[in-house]
Protein backbone atom coordinates (compact mmCIF):
# COMPACT_ATOMS: atom_id res chain seq x y z
CA UNK A 1 0.00 0.00 0.00
CA UNK A 2 3.06 2.46 0.81
CA UNK A 3 4.54 2.14 -2.67
CA UNK A 4 1.18 2.47 -4.14
CA UNK A 5 0.59 5.89 -2.25
CA UNK A 6 4.17 6.52 -3.14
CA UNK A 7 3.49 6.10 -7.13
CA UNK A 8 0.25 8.11 -6.74
CA UNK A 9 1.96 11.20 -5.21
CA UNK A 10 4.48 11.03 -7.68
CA UNK A 11 1.47 10.86 -10.65
CA UNK A 12 -0.22 13.71 -9.25
CA UNK A 13 2.24 15.64 -8.96
CA UNK A 14 2.98 14.76 -12.86
CA UNK A 15 -0.58 15.54 -14.17
CA UNK A 16 0.47 19.44 -12.96
CA UNK A 17 2.29 19.66 -16.02
CA UNK A 18 -0.96 19.32 -18.24
CA UNK A 19 -2.56 22.46 -16.02
CA UNK A 20 -5.32 20.18 -15.14
CA UNK A 21 -6.76 17.89 -12.98
CA UNK A 22 -9.37 16.73 -15.43
CA UNK A 23 -9.51 16.14 -19.14
CA UNK A 24 -12.92 16.26 -21.08
CA UNK A 25 -14.56 15.85 -17.63
CA UNK A 26 -12.89 12.45 -17.19
CA UNK A 27 -10.18 12.01 -14.02
CA UNK A 28 -6.85 11.88 -15.24
CA UNK A 29 -6.17 7.61 -14.55
CA UNK A 30 -2.93 6.66 -13.49
CA UNK A 31 -2.35 4.68 -16.75
CA UNK A 32 -2.58 7.77 -18.51
CA UNK A 33 -0.31 9.73 -16.39
CA UNK A 34 1.74 7.23 -16.31
CA UNK A 35 2.42 7.08 -19.90
CA UNK A 36 2.79 10.78 -20.32
CA UNK A 37 6.12 9.98 -18.27
CA UNK A 38 7.00 7.10 -20.12
CA UNK A 39 7.03 9.41 -23.66
CA UNK A 40 9.43 11.94 -22.26
CA UNK A 41 11.78 9.42 -20.69
CA UNK A 42 11.22 10.00 -17.09
CA UNK A 43 11.09 7.26 -15.05
CA UNK A 44 9.81 7.81 -10.77
CA UNK A 45 13.34 7.15 -9.49
CA UNK A 46 14.53 9.82 -11.88
CA UNK A 47 11.89 12.21 -10.72
CA UNK A 48 12.14 11.61 -6.89
CA UNK A 49 15.91 12.14 -6.90
CA UNK A 50 15.44 15.30 -8.63
CA UNK A 51 12.71 16.60 -6.29
CA UNK A 52 14.81 15.48 -3.61
CA UNK A 53 17.74 17.84 -4.64
CA UNK A 54 15.10 20.83 -3.98
CA UNK A 55 14.09 19.86 -0.76
CA UNK A 56 11.02 18.28 -1.28
CA UNK A 57 10.26 15.04 0.13
CA UNK A 58 6.85 13.17 -1.72
CA UNK A 59 6.75 11.35 1.26
CA UNK A 60 5.19 14.25 2.72
CA UNK A 61 2.86 15.55 -0.10
CA UNK A 62 -0.43 14.70 0.33
CA UNK A 63 -2.51 14.44 -3.06
CA UNK A 64 -5.79 15.20 -2.09
CA UNK A 65 -4.71 18.78 -1.04
CA UNK A 66 -5.02 20.73 -4.05
CA UNK A 67 -3.44 24.28 -3.00
CA UNK A 68 -0.48 22.20 -1.74
CA UNK A 69 -0.40 20.51 -5.28
CA UNK A 70 -0.32 24.17 -7.11
CA UNK A 71 2.22 25.11 -4.85
CA UNK A 72 4.22 23.06 -6.27
CA UNK A 73 3.41 23.42 -9.73
CA UNK A 74 6.91 25.38 -10.60
CA UNK A 75 9.24 22.87 -8.86
CA UNK A 76 7.53 19.84 -10.66
CA UNK A 77 7.13 21.62 -14.24
CA UNK A 78 10.87 22.66 -13.89
CA UNK A 79 12.07 19.00 -12.63
CA UNK A 80 10.54 17.87 -15.89
CA UNK A 81 12.04 20.03 -18.28
CA UNK A 82 15.63 19.37 -16.25
CA UNK A 83 15.02 15.96 -16.72
CA UNK A 84 13.63 15.97 -20.35
CA UNK A 85 16.73 17.84 -21.46
CA UNK A 86 19.44 15.54 -19.56
CA UNK A 87 17.67 12.52 -21.54
CA UNK A 88 17.85 14.52 -24.80
CA UNK A 89 21.22 15.18 -24.36
CA UNK A 90 21.91 11.84 -23.66
CA UNK A 91 20.23 10.53 -26.59
CA UNK A 92 21.94 13.26 -29.12
CA UNK A 93 25.13 12.09 -27.59
CA UNK A 94 24.56 8.44 -28.04
CA UNK A 95 23.63 9.37 -32.03
CA UNK A 96 26.74 11.55 -32.44
CA UNK A 97 28.47 8.35 -31.33
CA UNK A 98 26.72 6.15 -33.14
CA UNK A 99 27.32 8.21 -36.42
CA UNK A 100 30.70 8.36 -35.69
CA UNK A 101 31.00 4.96 -35.58
CA UNK A 102 29.57 4.42 -38.85
CA UNK A 103 31.74 7.31 -40.17
CA UNK A 104 34.40 5.74 -38.91
CA UNK A 105 33.22 2.15 -40.47
CA UNK A 106 32.86 4.05 -43.81
CA UNK A 107 36.35 5.60 -43.90
CA UNK A 108 37.77 2.10 -43.06
CA UNK A 109 35.69 0.33 -45.77
CA UNK A 110 36.95 3.40 -47.78
CA UNK A 111 40.28 3.01 -47.25
CA UNK A 112 40.84 -0.86 -48.23
CA UNK A 113 39.63 -0.45 -51.66
CA UNK A 114 42.13 2.83 -51.62
CA UNK A 115 45.12 0.73 -50.19
CA UNK A 116 44.44 -1.81 -52.98
CA UNK A 117 43.87 1.00 -55.43
CA UNK A 118 47.26 2.59 -54.20
CA UNK A 119 49.06 -0.80 -54.06
CA UNK A 120 47.79 -1.58 -57.71
CA UNK A 121 48.72 1.64 -59.02
CA UNK A 122 52.07 1.00 -57.53
CA UNK A 123 52.33 -2.52 -58.95
CA UNK A 124 51.30 -1.05 -62.54
CA UNK A 125 54.13 1.93 -62.25
CA UNK A 126 56.48 -1.31 -61.56
CA UNK A 127 55.20 -3.31 -64.68
CA UNK A 128 55.82 -0.25 -66.69
CA UNK A 129 59.11 0.59 -65.01
CA UNK A 130 59.98 -2.96 -65.98
CA UNK A 131 58.63 -2.81 -69.69
CA UNK A 132 60.80 0.54 -70.07
CA UNK A 133 63.60 -1.02 -68.90
CA UNK A 134 63.62 -4.27 -70.96
CA UNK A 135 62.95 -2.03 -73.82
CA UNK A 136 66.31 -0.34 -73.49
CA UNK A 137 67.93 -3.66 -73.79
CA UNK A 138 67.85 -4.99 -69.68
CA UNK A 139 66.97 -8.84 -69.63
CA UNK A 140 63.79 -9.21 -67.84
CA UNK A 141 65.61 -10.66 -64.55
CA UNK A 142 67.87 -7.70 -64.49
CA UNK A 143 65.18 -5.05 -65.23
CA UNK A 144 63.14 -6.70 -62.16
CA UNK A 145 66.38 -6.76 -59.62
CA UNK A 146 66.78 -2.99 -60.92
CA UNK A 147 63.13 -1.85 -60.32
CA UNK A 148 63.46 -3.85 -56.59
CA UNK A 149 66.91 -2.16 -56.16
CA UNK A 150 65.00 1.43 -56.42
CA UNK A 151 62.26 0.66 -53.98
CA UNK A 152 64.15 -0.51 -51.74
CA UNK A 153 66.71 2.84 -51.90
CA UNK A 154 63.79 5.03 -49.61
CA UNK A 155 63.61 2.13 -46.72
CA UNK A 156 67.62 1.80 -46.11
CA UNK A 157 68.76 3.75 -43.00
CA UNK A 158 71.31 6.16 -42.99
CA UNK A 159 74.77 4.83 -43.03
CA UNK A 160 76.45 4.79 -39.11
CA UNK A 161 79.71 2.87 -39.85
CA UNK A 162 82.15 4.09 -42.47
CA UNK A 163 82.23 1.89 -45.68
CA UNK A 164 78.39 1.43 -45.58
CA UNK A 165 77.69 4.23 -47.64
CA UNK A 166 79.24 2.89 -50.89
CA UNK A 167 76.00 0.76 -51.22
CA UNK A 168 73.69 3.43 -49.69
CA UNK A 169 74.16 6.49 -51.49
CA UNK A 170 74.37 5.52 -55.04
CA UNK A 171 78.17 5.11 -54.85
CA UNK A 172 78.09 1.99 -56.57
CA UNK A 173 75.37 0.73 -59.07
CA UNK A 174 74.71 -2.00 -60.80
CA UNK A 175 75.43 -2.96 -64.60
CA UNK A 176 72.69 -4.22 -67.13
CA UNK A 177 73.80 -7.10 -69.80
CA UNK A 178 73.87 -3.90 -72.01
CA UNK A 179 75.16 -1.00 -70.72
CA UNK A 180 77.96 1.93 -72.38
CA UNK A 181 80.25 0.96 -70.13
CA UNK A 182 82.06 -2.26 -71.55
CA UNK A 183 83.70 -4.76 -69.29
CA UNK A 184 87.51 -3.75 -68.98
CA UNK A 185 90.18 -6.24 -70.15
CA UNK A 186 91.07 -7.88 -67.10
CA UNK A 187 87.10 -9.51 -67.17
CA UNK A 188 86.80 -13.00 -67.05
CA UNK A 189 84.72 -14.95 -69.89
CA UNK A 190 82.23 -17.35 -69.64
CA UNK A 191 78.88 -19.33 -71.57
CA UNK A 192 76.57 -16.68 -72.80
CA UNK A 193 79.21 -13.81 -73.35
CA UNK A 194 78.76 -12.80 -76.93
CA UNK A 195 81.69 -11.13 -77.83
CA UNK A 196 82.60 -9.18 -81.68
CA UNK A 197 86.19 -10.01 -83.32
CA UNK A 198 87.20 -7.05 -85.69
CA UNK A 199 90.26 -7.59 -88.27
CA UNK A 200 90.81 -4.54 -90.51
CA UNK A 201 93.65 -4.36 -92.46
CA UNK A 202 94.57 -6.14 -95.54
CA UNK A 203 91.76 -8.76 -94.91
CA UNK A 204 88.56 -7.78 -93.14
CA UNK A 205 86.01 -9.60 -91.31
CA UNK A 206 83.64 -9.12 -88.51
CA UNK A 207 82.35 -12.11 -86.08
CA UNK A 208 79.42 -11.79 -83.29
CA UNK A 209 79.71 -14.92 -81.47
CA UNK A 210 78.40 -16.25 -78.39
CA UNK A 211 80.32 -18.44 -76.19
CA UNK A 212 78.51 -21.91 -75.89
CA UNK A 213 77.77 -23.79 -72.61
CA UNK A 214 81.00 -25.78 -73.39
CA UNK A 215 82.99 -22.79 -73.53
CA UNK A 216 84.30 -22.42 -76.67
CA UNK A 217 83.39 -20.18 -80.18
CA UNK A 218 83.32 -20.97 -83.56
CA UNK A 219 83.92 -18.56 -86.23
CA UNK A 220 82.36 -19.74 -89.63
CA UNK A 221 84.84 -22.07 -91.19
CA UNK A 222 87.47 -22.24 -88.93
CA UNK A 223 88.54 -24.26 -85.64
CA UNK A 224 86.48 -24.19 -82.11
CA UNK A 225 88.27 -22.35 -79.74
CA UNK A 226 88.07 -22.32 -75.95
CA UNK A 227 88.49 -18.53 -74.67
CA UNK A 228 86.06 -19.29 -71.71
CA UNK A 229 87.72 -18.90 -68.48
CA UNK A 230 90.46 -16.37 -69.97
CA UNK A 231 89.95 -12.27 -69.41
CA UNK A 232 89.44 -10.13 -72.63
CA UNK A 233 92.96 -9.86 -73.13
CA UNK A 234 94.12 -13.57 -72.89
CA UNK A 235 91.31 -14.48 -75.09
CA UNK A 236 92.59 -11.93 -77.69
CA UNK A 237 96.10 -13.15 -77.53
CA UNK A 238 94.97 -16.61 -78.35
CA UNK A 239 93.06 -15.81 -80.56
CA UNK A 240 95.16 -13.32 -82.65
CA UNK A 241 97.65 -15.92 -82.95
CA UNK A 242 95.42 -18.51 -84.45
CA UNK A 243 93.85 -16.07 -86.89
CA UNK A 244 97.19 -14.90 -88.23
CA UNK A 245 96.89 -18.71 -89.89
CA UNK A 246 93.87 -17.59 -92.12
CA UNK A 247 94.06 -13.90 -92.47
CA UNK A 248 96.49 -11.04 -93.29
CA UNK A 249 96.88 -8.37 -90.22
CA UNK A 250 99.57 -6.24 -88.34
CA UNK A 251 98.89 -6.87 -84.57
CA UNK A 252 97.51 -3.66 -84.16
CA UNK A 253 94.72 -4.37 -86.28
CA UNK A 254 92.68 -6.97 -84.45
CA UNK A 255 90.41 -6.78 -81.96
CA UNK A 256 88.35 -8.62 -79.12
CA UNK A 257 85.22 -7.11 -77.17
CA UNK A 258 82.04 -8.04 -75.30
CA UNK A 259 78.87 -6.58 -76.70
CA UNK A 260 76.70 -8.29 -74.55
CA UNK A 261 78.12 -9.72 -71.15
CA UNK A 262 75.84 -13.08 -69.70
CA UNK A 263 73.60 -13.01 -67.11
CA UNK A 264 74.96 -14.56 -63.76
CA UNK A 265 73.00 -15.87 -60.99
CA UNK A 266 75.10 -14.83 -57.71
CA UNK A 267 73.54 -15.75 -53.60
CA UNK A 268 74.11 -13.25 -51.34
CA UNK A 269 73.62 -13.79 -47.40
CA UNK A 270 74.59 -13.04 -44.00
CA UNK A 271 74.23 -9.61 -42.13
CA UNK A 272 72.39 -7.82 -45.52
CA UNK A 273 69.22 -6.01 -45.90
CA UNK A 274 67.93 -8.92 -49.01
CA UNK A 275 69.38 -12.09 -48.46
CA UNK A 276 68.57 -14.20 -51.30
CA UNK A 277 69.74 -14.81 -55.25
CA UNK A 278 69.71 -12.17 -58.00
CA UNK A 279 70.29 -12.18 -61.46
CA UNK A 280 73.09 -9.64 -62.75
CA UNK A 281 75.18 -9.09 -65.41
CA UNK A 282 78.61 -10.68 -65.15
CA UNK A 283 80.13 -7.66 -65.29
CA UNK A 284 79.64 -6.60 -61.92
CA UNK A 285 81.98 -7.31 -59.57
CA UNK A 286 80.84 -8.79 -56.06
CA UNK A 287 81.18 -4.96 -55.08
CA UNK A 288 78.36 -4.27 -57.46
CA UNK A 289 76.35 -7.27 -56.43
CA UNK A 290 76.05 -6.06 -52.98
CA UNK A 291 74.25 -3.29 -54.09
CA UNK A 292 71.68 -5.64 -55.28
CA UNK A 293 71.07 -7.10 -51.60
CA UNK A 294 70.96 -3.32 -50.43
CA UNK A 295 75.20 -3.92 -49.11
CA UNK A 296 76.09 -4.57 -44.93
CA UNK A 297 73.14 -3.76 -42.88
CA UNK A 298 74.34 -1.57 -39.62
CA UNK A 299 75.44 -4.50 -37.99
CA UNK A 300 77.55 -6.55 -40.87
CA UNK A 301 80.84 -6.56 -42.01
CA UNK A 302 82.42 -4.11 -44.26
CA UNK A 303 86.13 -5.45 -43.89
CA UNK A 304 85.47 -9.22 -43.68
CA UNK A 305 82.96 -9.79 -46.59
CA UNK A 306 83.89 -13.23 -48.07
CA UNK A 307 83.35 -14.36 -51.90
CA UNK A 308 82.87 -18.45 -51.69
CA UNK A 309 83.03 -20.60 -54.98
CA UNK A 310 83.51 -24.55 -55.18
CA UNK A 311 86.39 -25.49 -55.14
CA UNK A 312 87.93 -22.29 -54.63
CA UNK A 313 89.56 -20.99 -51.71
CA UNK A 314 87.86 -17.77 -50.06
CA UNK A 315 88.18 -14.14 -51.11
CA UNK A 316 88.06 -11.74 -48.74
CA UNK A 317 86.04 -8.19 -49.73
CA UNK A 318 87.61 -5.14 -47.96
CA UNK A 319 85.71 -1.76 -48.32
CA UNK A 320 88.52 0.09 -47.31
CA UNK A 321 91.09 -1.45 -49.40
CA UNK A 322 88.35 -0.57 -52.56
CA UNK A 323 87.42 2.79 -51.24
CA UNK A 324 91.90 3.66 -50.80
CA UNK A 325 92.39 2.05 -54.39
CA UNK A 326 89.20 1.07 -56.07
CA UNK A 327 90.82 -0.59 -58.90
CA UNK A 328 91.05 -4.02 -57.13
CA UNK A 329 87.47 -4.54 -57.70
CA UNK A 330 88.45 -6.24 -60.70
CA UNK A 331 90.13 -8.89 -59.01
CA UNK A 332 86.52 -9.75 -57.94
CA UNK A 333 84.37 -10.84 -61.13
CA UNK A 334 81.97 -13.11 -60.04
CA UNK A 335 81.15 -16.79 -62.08
CA UNK A 336 77.60 -18.30 -62.05
CA UNK A 337 76.51 -19.48 -58.79
CA UNK A 338 78.95 -17.79 -56.16
CA UNK A 339 78.01 -16.73 -52.88
CA UNK A 340 78.76 -13.39 -50.81
CA UNK A 341 78.67 -14.24 -47.26
CA UNK A 342 78.41 -10.76 -44.86
CA UNK A 343 79.33 -11.45 -40.99
CA UNK A 344 78.81 -9.79 -38.52
CA UNK A 345 81.09 -7.36 -38.10
CA UNK A 346 83.71 -8.57 -35.02
CA UNK A 347 85.63 -4.90 -33.98
CA UNK A 348 83.81 -1.57 -34.20
CA UNK A 349 84.86 1.41 -32.46
CA UNK A 350 84.00 4.95 -32.39
CA UNK A 351 86.12 8.34 -33.08
CA UNK A 352 84.72 12.00 -31.75
CA UNK A 353 86.38 15.35 -31.98
CA UNK A 354 89.38 16.40 -33.90
CA UNK A 355 89.69 14.22 -36.66
CA UNK A 356 88.33 15.28 -40.53
CA UNK A 357 85.72 12.57 -40.25
CA UNK A 358 83.83 11.46 -36.99
CA UNK A 359 82.23 8.32 -36.99
CA UNK A 360 82.28 4.27 -36.36
CA UNK A 361 84.94 2.57 -37.84
CA UNK A 362 85.43 -1.22 -38.36
CA UNK A 363 88.75 -2.56 -37.58
CA UNK A 364 90.24 -5.94 -38.56
CA UNK A 365 92.02 -7.76 -35.57
CA UNK A 366 95.48 -6.62 -36.23
CA UNK A 367 94.51 -2.48 -36.48
CA UNK A 368 94.67 -0.45 -33.66
CA UNK A 369 94.50 3.35 -32.78
CA UNK A 370 97.04 4.34 -35.57
CA UNK A 371 94.75 2.90 -38.08
CA UNK A 372 91.44 4.65 -37.01
CA UNK A 373 93.08 7.62 -37.34
CA UNK A 374 94.15 7.46 -40.80
CA UNK A 375 90.60 5.63 -41.66
CA UNK A 376 88.95 8.91 -40.05
CA UNK A 377 91.32 10.87 -42.40
CA UNK A 378 93.69 12.25 -40.03
CA UNK A 379 93.67 14.54 -36.96
CA UNK A 380 93.06 18.20 -37.60
CA UNK A 381 95.36 20.93 -37.38
CA UNK A 382 93.73 21.86 -33.43
CA UNK A 383 93.63 17.95 -32.40
CA UNK A 384 94.67 18.14 -28.97
CA UNK A 385 97.25 15.19 -28.86
CA UNK A 386 98.77 14.55 -25.48
CA UNK A 387 95.02 13.96 -23.88
CA UNK A 388 93.02 11.58 -26.12
CA UNK A 389 90.39 9.91 -23.91
CA UNK A 390 89.29 6.49 -24.41
CA UNK A 391 85.77 5.30 -22.45
CA UNK A 392 85.52 1.09 -22.78
CA UNK A 393 83.47 -1.10 -21.24
CA UNK A 394 85.25 -4.37 -19.50
CA UNK A 395 84.16 -6.61 -16.54
CA UNK A 396 80.57 -4.89 -16.64
CA UNK A 397 82.30 -1.84 -15.96
CA UNK A 398 82.90 1.42 -17.58
CA UNK A 399 86.24 3.26 -17.60
CA UNK A 400 88.03 5.93 -18.68
CA UNK A 401 92.01 5.61 -20.78
CA UNK A 402 94.13 8.25 -21.09
CA UNK A 403 96.78 8.06 -24.06
CA UNK A 404 98.77 10.58 -25.02
CA UNK A 405 99.33 10.44 -28.71
CA UNK A 406 102.64 12.48 -29.23
CA UNK A 407 104.72 10.05 -26.89
CA UNK A 408 103.34 7.36 -28.49
CA UNK A 409 104.11 8.49 -32.21
CA UNK A 410 107.52 9.87 -30.61
CA UNK A 411 107.83 6.36 -30.31
CA UNK A 412 106.85 4.74 -33.26
CA UNK A 413 104.40 2.75 -31.05
CA UNK A 414 100.64 2.08 -31.48
CA UNK A 415 97.53 1.56 -28.62
CA UNK A 416 94.93 -1.53 -28.67
CA UNK A 417 91.67 -0.53 -29.02
CA UNK A 418 89.09 -2.79 -28.42
CA UNK A 419 85.21 -3.80 -29.77
CA UNK A 420 82.95 -0.58 -28.77
CA UNK A 421 85.84 1.74 -27.72
CA UNK A 422 84.97 5.37 -27.76
CA UNK A 423 87.29 7.36 -28.69
CA UNK A 424 87.21 11.42 -27.86
CA UNK A 425 89.99 13.61 -29.30
CA UNK A 426 89.92 17.10 -27.86
CA UNK A 427 89.99 20.08 -29.78
CA UNK A 428 92.20 23.18 -28.73
CA UNK A 429 89.77 25.50 -29.73
CA UNK A 430 87.71 23.25 -27.07
CA UNK A 431 90.02 23.50 -23.98
CA UNK A 432 91.98 26.74 -24.32
CA UNK A 433 89.69 29.77 -25.71
CA UNK A 434 91.26 33.09 -26.20
CA UNK A 435 89.93 34.22 -23.08
CA UNK A 436 91.00 35.47 -19.64
CA UNK A 437 88.08 35.13 -17.11
CA UNK A 438 87.88 36.47 -13.21
CA UNK A 439 85.49 35.78 -10.11
CA UNK A 440 84.50 36.73 -6.95
CA UNK A 441 84.59 40.18 -5.41
CA UNK A 442 84.41 41.77 -8.51
CA UNK A 443 81.00 43.25 -10.27
CA UNK A 444 80.86 41.79 -13.75
CA UNK A 445 82.62 38.07 -13.59
CA UNK A 446 82.85 36.01 -16.36
CA UNK A 447 84.97 36.20 -19.54
CA UNK A 448 87.13 38.22 -21.10
CA UNK A 449 88.82 38.69 -24.38
CA UNK A 450 92.43 38.23 -24.21
CA UNK A 451 95.17 40.77 -26.08
CA UNK A 452 98.80 40.36 -26.01
CA UNK A 453 100.14 42.40 -22.92
CA UNK A 454 97.35 41.96 -20.41
CA UNK A 455 98.45 42.50 -16.96
CA UNK A 456 95.90 41.76 -14.14
CA UNK A 457 94.87 45.17 -13.20
CA UNK A 458 93.82 45.85 -16.69
CA UNK A 459 91.70 42.71 -16.09
CA UNK A 460 90.45 43.67 -12.88
CA UNK A 461 89.68 47.45 -13.71
CA UNK A 462 87.36 45.65 -16.71
CA UNK A 463 85.33 43.86 -13.90
CA UNK A 464 85.18 46.20 -11.06
CA UNK A 465 86.63 45.21 -8.07
CA UNK A 466 83.45 45.11 -5.06
CA UNK A 467 83.58 47.21 -1.75
CA UNK A 468 84.03 43.86 0.27
CA UNK A 469 87.36 42.46 -2.13
CA UNK A 470 90.22 41.15 0.14
CA UNK A 471 93.07 43.13 -1.81
CA UNK A 472 95.94 41.43 -0.64
CA UNK A 473 95.54 37.91 -1.19
CA UNK A 474 93.93 36.77 -4.83
CA UNK A 475 94.47 33.02 -6.73
CA UNK A 476 95.68 33.36 -10.00
CA UNK A 477 95.11 29.97 -11.68
CA UNK A 478 97.17 28.61 -14.63
CA UNK A 479 98.58 25.62 -16.82
CA UNK A 480 101.80 23.81 -15.95
CA UNK A 481 104.03 24.07 -18.88
CA UNK A 482 102.87 20.64 -19.32
CA UNK A 483 99.82 22.13 -20.60
CA UNK A 484 97.99 19.09 -18.14
CA UNK A 485 97.82 19.97 -14.35
CA UNK A 486 97.38 23.55 -12.93
CA UNK A 487 98.80 25.39 -10.19
CA UNK A 488 97.74 28.22 -8.41
CA UNK A 489 99.74 31.81 -7.50
CA UNK A 490 98.97 34.00 -4.81
CA UNK A 491 98.70 37.67 -6.12
CA UNK A 492 98.72 41.01 -4.22
CA UNK A 493 95.65 42.33 -6.00
CA UNK A 494 96.28 45.85 -4.59
CA UNK A 495 99.57 46.33 -4.86
CA UNK A 496 99.47 45.01 -8.34
CA UNK A 497 96.40 48.34 -9.04
CA UNK A 498 98.58 50.86 -6.92
CA UNK A 499 102.05 50.06 -8.93
CA UNK A 500 100.68 48.65 -12.82
CA UNK A 501 104.91 48.31 -12.92
CA UNK A 502 105.08 46.27 -9.69
CA UNK A 503 106.03 42.25 -10.08
CA UNK A 504 102.62 41.69 -8.54
CA UNK A 505 100.92 43.13 -11.78
CA UNK A 506 101.53 39.86 -13.32
CA UNK A 507 100.80 39.64 -17.48
CA UNK A 508 99.02 37.36 -19.12
CA UNK A 509 99.06 34.97 -21.24
CA UNK A 510 97.50 33.79 -24.94
CA UNK A 511 95.07 31.26 -22.79
CA UNK A 512 96.73 28.37 -26.15
CA UNK A 513 99.86 28.59 -23.50
CA UNK A 514 98.04 29.12 -20.18
CA UNK A 515 94.36 29.98 -19.36
CA UNK A 516 93.97 32.15 -16.56
CA UNK A 517 91.31 32.29 -13.92
CA UNK A 518 91.85 35.33 -11.40
CA UNK A 519 89.95 34.44 -8.09
CA UNK A 520 88.83 37.28 -5.60
CA UNK A 521 88.13 36.67 -2.50
CA UNK A 522 85.51 38.05 -0.12
CA UNK A 523 86.27 39.48 2.97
Amino acid sequence: MKRHGLTMRIITLVILIFNALYINGQVMTESYARAELTKRGITEAQFREEMQKRGINLDNIDPNNPQELFRLEKEVKEVIALLEKRNQDKTNEEKAKATKENKDKKVEQDTVPAKETNEAKIAVKSGNDIKKAVERGATLEEAVAENLQEKQKDILPDPITFGQQLFRDNTLKLYRTVEDAKPPRTYVLGAGDVVAISIFDASQANFALEISRDGFIQPERLPRYYIAGLTIDEAERLLKKNFRNYYYFSPDNFKLTVTTARTINVNIFGEVFNNGSFNISAVNTAFNALVAAGGPNNLGSVRLIKLLRPGKPPKTIDVYQFLNNPVISQEFYLQDNDYIQVPVAQKVVSVLGGVNRPMKYELLEQENLNDLLRYAGGLKADALRRNIQITRFQQDAESIINVNLTELQAGKKDFELKQGDLIKIKEISDEFENVVKVYGAVRDTGEYAFTAGLKISDLLNKAVLKDNAILETAYLRRFNPDQSTVRYELVNISEALKNVQSNANITLMKGGCAQHQVIVRFC
